[in-house]
């Protein structure tokens, strides 16, 4: 059987902001047509269910249904009703969770197709969430997505597997909306940007410390230096990567979300310069 990714308990999921326009009626038997068109109706209907689809639907029925491996339904008739049944009575957040874990699951060319289909069916209903890197994000601009996406393939082409890391985080805590989830995604987001900075200048100092640095190798310009700098507001403490935000009772999923985005788009123009002044990473 495959690793599967990491499954949330359906009946113990966070509380998640429903969608402002149709809301859980319209977007349940959306999401299940879609479900069945990429994932059941592709699967062979005579005889028993074998090699990668078994795995599959396996993966779903004994991590995330959390139901005995014996209990799975032979054929894919009887499997589409039972899974209908369950899809059926999930509440949205869990809904959201399982959309989540068949991407995680199921990546590969045609999972893309599903993932579009999936945004553009969120923004139809008018839905606060869109799949962004095989995350359920609070990120709906397509440009703020363009970016995570980008840097997140830059930073898996270059095996910079720590700072990706720390990036996906962030949008992993953005992707469930506890209240105490947000100041996470900033630390986390933060993270990434001291990662960068450390691999860059090999030390573990401050932002406008590293860009001093950096300045002349890279051929920074000044005054974007100090905006950057001013932007991020950011401290190296003993106790480690800190922001203002962090200490913000009121930081939410704008502040959040800002700070995703501007240091994906802040990592990304650092590979850039990097390797414009010839810089090279190790790549995949």
């Amino acid at each position: 059987m495959i690793s599967p990714p990491a499954a949330p308990n359906p009946a113990g999921s966070p509380a998640t902001t429903s969608t402002s326009g149709q809301g859980e009626d319209a977007v349940k038997p959306a999401l299940w047509q879609l479900f069945r068109m990429y994932f059941l109706d592709t699967t062979p209907a005579v005889g028993g269910l074998t090699g990668v689809h078994k795995r599959f639907f396996t993966n779903i029925w004994v991590f995330f249904l959390r139901k005995p491996m014996e209990t799975l339904p032979p054929t894919l008739p009887k499997l589409l009703d039972q899974l209908k049944a369950e899809f059926d009575v999930l509440e949205l957040p869990a809904l959201y969770d399982f959309l989540e874990y068949i991407i995680q699951l199921h990546s590969h060319g045609e999972t893309e197709h599903f993932i579009a289909d999936c945004n553009g069916l969120l923004e139809r209903l008018d839905s606060p969430y869109r799949l962004v890197a095989h995350h359920l994000a609070l990120v709906t601009d397509p440009l703020e997505r363009e970016m995570i996406e980008t840097v997140r393939h830059r930073l898996n082409h270059h095996n910079l597997t720590a700072v990706r890391q720390h990036l996906m985080a962030g949008l992993t805590h953005l992707s469930h909306p506890a209240a105490s989830d947000y100041h996470l995604s900033v630390q986390a987001s933060t993270s990434a940007v001291a990662g960068m900075i450390k691999i860059l200048t090999g030390k573990e100092i401050t932002l406008g410390q590293a860009l001093n640095d950096l300045e002349v190798p890279l051929h920074l310009n000044r005054t974007l230096v100090n905006g950057l700098t001013s932007l991020h507001g950011y401290a190296h403490t003993s106790n480690g990567t800190t922001h203002a935000l962090l200490d913000d009772p009121h930081c939410g999923p704008e502040e959040a979300r800002y700070m995703l985005v501007a240091s994906s788009a802040f990592i990304n123009y650092l590979i850039e310069k990097a390797l414009v002044a010839g810089i090279r990473f190790q790549t995949g």
